[in-house]
Protein backbone atom coordinates (compact mmCIF):
# COMPACT_ATOMS: atom_id res chain seq x y z
CA UNK A 1 0.00 0.00 0.00
CA UNK A 2 1.00 3.65 -0.35
CA UNK A 3 1.23 4.15 3.43
CA UNK A 4 3.68 1.27 3.77
CA UNK A 5 5.90 2.80 1.08
CA UNK A 6 6.02 6.13 2.92
CA UNK A 7 6.73 4.60 6.34
CA UNK A 8 9.23 2.00 5.16
CA UNK A 9 12.53 3.54 4.12
CA UNK A 10 14.62 1.98 1.41
CA UNK A 11 17.91 0.41 2.47
CA UNK A 12 19.79 3.30 0.84
CA UNK A 13 17.90 5.81 3.03
CA UNK A 14 18.87 4.24 6.35
CA UNK A 15 21.88 6.03 7.78
CA UNK A 16 23.93 3.59 9.78
CA UNK A 17 26.46 5.62 11.77
CA UNK A 18 29.20 3.00 11.50
CA UNK A 19 29.13 3.09 7.70
CA UNK A 20 30.69 6.51 7.21
CA UNK A 21 33.58 8.37 8.70
CA UNK A 22 32.85 11.94 7.68
CA UNK A 23 29.68 13.79 6.94
CA UNK A 24 29.51 16.72 4.55
CA UNK A 25 28.24 19.93 6.09
CA UNK A 26 27.13 22.48 3.52
CA UNK A 27 26.77 26.10 4.57
CA UNK A 28 26.59 29.08 2.22
CA UNK A 29 27.93 27.07 -0.69
CA UNK A 30 31.06 25.88 1.15
CA UNK A 31 31.44 22.22 1.89
CA UNK A 32 33.34 21.16 4.98
CA UNK A 33 33.88 17.70 6.36
CA UNK A 34 33.05 16.90 9.96
CA UNK A 35 33.61 13.61 11.74
CA UNK A 36 30.63 11.71 13.04
CA UNK A 37 31.24 10.81 16.71
CA UNK A 38 30.07 7.25 16.02
CA UNK A 39 32.26 6.69 12.97
CA UNK A 40 34.74 3.82 12.99
CA UNK A 41 37.70 6.14 12.57
CA UNK A 42 36.59 8.37 15.44
CA UNK A 43 35.98 5.38 17.73
CA UNK A 44 39.42 3.95 16.92
CA UNK A 45 40.90 7.41 17.56
CA UNK A 46 39.22 7.56 20.99
CA UNK A 47 40.49 4.07 21.86
CA UNK A 48 43.98 5.22 20.92
CA UNK A 49 43.44 8.14 23.30
CA UNK A 50 42.42 5.79 26.08
CA UNK A 51 45.53 3.70 25.45
CA UNK A 52 47.68 6.85 25.52
CA UNK A 53 46.07 7.89 28.81
CA UNK A 54 46.71 4.44 30.30
CA UNK A 55 50.37 4.71 29.30
CA UNK A 56 50.46 8.21 30.79
CA UNK A 57 48.96 6.95 34.05
CA UNK A 58 51.98 4.68 34.39
CA UNK A 59 54.67 6.81 32.75
CA UNK A 60 53.97 10.29 34.16
CA UNK A 61 54.22 9.40 37.86
CA UNK A 62 57.52 7.65 37.11
CA UNK A 63 58.92 10.97 35.90
CA UNK A 64 59.61 12.10 39.47
CA UNK A 65 62.60 9.75 39.32
CA UNK A 66 65.59 10.49 37.15
CA UNK A 67 65.00 7.78 34.57
CA UNK A 68 67.49 7.41 31.76
CA UNK A 69 66.38 9.04 28.51
CA UNK A 70 66.18 6.01 26.25
CA UNK A 71 65.20 6.03 22.62
CA UNK A 72 61.87 4.45 23.58
CA UNK A 73 61.20 7.29 26.02
CA UNK A 74 61.88 9.93 23.37
CA UNK A 75 59.82 8.18 20.70
CA UNK A 76 56.97 7.78 23.18
CA UNK A 77 57.19 11.45 24.21
CA UNK A 78 57.12 12.74 20.63
CA UNK A 79 54.40 10.28 19.59
CA UNK A 80 52.24 11.19 22.56
CA UNK A 81 52.70 14.89 21.85
CA UNK A 82 51.74 14.39 18.20
CA UNK A 83 48.62 12.44 19.20
CA UNK A 84 47.39 15.14 21.60
CA UNK A 85 48.08 17.89 19.05
CA UNK A 86 46.03 16.07 16.42
CA UNK A 87 43.36 15.33 19.02
CA UNK A 88 42.69 19.05 19.33
CA UNK A 89 42.13 19.22 15.56
CA UNK A 90 39.97 16.11 15.67
CA UNK A 91 37.79 17.52 18.43
CA UNK A 92 37.35 20.78 16.53
CA UNK A 93 36.06 18.75 13.58
CA UNK A 94 33.83 16.22 15.33
CA UNK A 95 30.08 16.65 15.58
CA UNK A 96 28.42 16.05 18.92
CA UNK A 97 24.98 15.31 20.29
CA UNK A 98 23.22 18.31 21.78
CA UNK A 99 21.13 18.31 24.93
CA UNK A 100 18.03 17.55 22.89
CA UNK A 101 19.65 14.47 21.32
CA UNK A 102 20.19 15.95 17.86
CA UNK A 103 23.52 15.76 16.09
CA UNK A 104 25.10 19.24 16.05
CA UNK A 105 26.65 19.75 12.62
CA UNK A 106 27.48 23.45 12.79
CA UNK A 107 31.23 24.05 12.96
CA UNK A 108 30.59 27.29 14.84
CA UNK A 109 28.57 25.48 17.51
CA UNK A 110 31.16 22.68 17.69
CA UNK A 111 34.00 25.17 18.22
CA UNK A 112 31.97 27.17 20.74
CA UNK A 113 31.15 24.03 22.76
CA UNK A 114 34.82 22.97 22.71
CA UNK A 115 35.90 26.48 23.69
CA UNK A 116 33.58 26.39 26.73
CA UNK A 117 34.73 22.95 27.81
CA UNK A 118 38.22 21.51 27.19
CA UNK A 119 39.99 23.68 24.61
CA UNK A 120 42.04 25.81 27.02
CA UNK A 121 43.00 22.80 29.14
CA UNK A 122 44.01 20.85 26.02
CA UNK A 123 46.03 23.76 24.64
CA UNK A 124 47.77 24.35 27.97
CA UNK A 125 48.69 20.68 28.22
CA UNK A 126 49.99 20.50 24.64
CA UNK A 127 52.03 23.70 24.98
CA UNK A 128 53.48 22.53 28.28
CA UNK A 129 54.16 19.06 26.91
CA UNK A 130 55.91 20.61 23.89
CA UNK A 131 58.12 22.54 26.29
CA UNK A 132 58.86 19.43 28.37
CA UNK A 133 59.68 17.26 25.36
CA UNK A 134 61.89 19.98 23.87
CA UNK A 135 63.76 20.55 27.14
CA UNK A 136 64.18 16.81 27.63
CA UNK A 137 65.55 16.49 24.11
CA UNK A 138 67.96 19.38 24.71
CA UNK A 139 68.97 17.82 28.03
CA UNK A 140 69.71 14.56 26.26
CA UNK A 141 71.77 16.32 23.61
CA UNK A 142 73.61 18.37 26.25
CA UNK A 143 74.39 15.30 28.33
CA UNK A 144 76.04 13.71 25.32
CA UNK A 145 78.50 16.61 25.24
CA UNK A 146 78.31 17.23 29.00
CA UNK A 147 77.95 20.95 28.37
CA UNK A 148 77.30 23.55 31.08
CA UNK A 149 73.62 23.78 30.10
CA UNK A 150 72.94 20.17 31.10
CA UNK A 151 72.42 20.99 34.79
CA UNK A 152 70.10 23.90 33.97
CA UNK A 153 68.09 21.77 31.52
CA UNK A 154 67.86 19.04 34.14
CA UNK A 155 66.40 21.47 36.71
CA UNK A 156 63.91 22.82 34.18
CA UNK A 157 62.86 19.28 33.28
CA UNK A 158 62.23 18.37 36.91
CA UNK A 159 60.09 21.46 37.43
CA UNK A 160 58.12 20.84 34.23
CA UNK A 161 57.43 17.21 35.19
CA UNK A 162 55.16 18.38 37.98
CA UNK A 163 52.89 20.12 35.49
CA UNK A 164 52.83 17.05 33.25
CA UNK A 165 50.19 15.52 35.53
CA UNK A 166 47.65 17.90 33.95
CA UNK A 167 47.29 15.48 31.06
CA UNK A 168 45.66 12.95 33.36
CA UNK A 169 42.78 15.41 33.79
CA UNK A 170 41.63 14.30 30.31
CA UNK A 171 40.60 10.89 31.66
CA UNK A 172 37.00 11.93 32.48
CA UNK A 173 36.67 13.46 28.98
CA UNK A 174 36.95 10.05 27.32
Amino acid sequence: SDAAKVLTPRASQIARPMDFDVAPAVKSGRRTLLFNPEARFRIVWDFMGMAALMMDMVWIPMQVFDLPQTTFAMVYAWGSLAYWMFDILMTCNTMYYGTDGTLVQSRKKILWAYLRSWLFVDLAIVVLESFIVSVTYMERQASIGEGAGAARASRMTRLARIFRMLRLMRLPKL
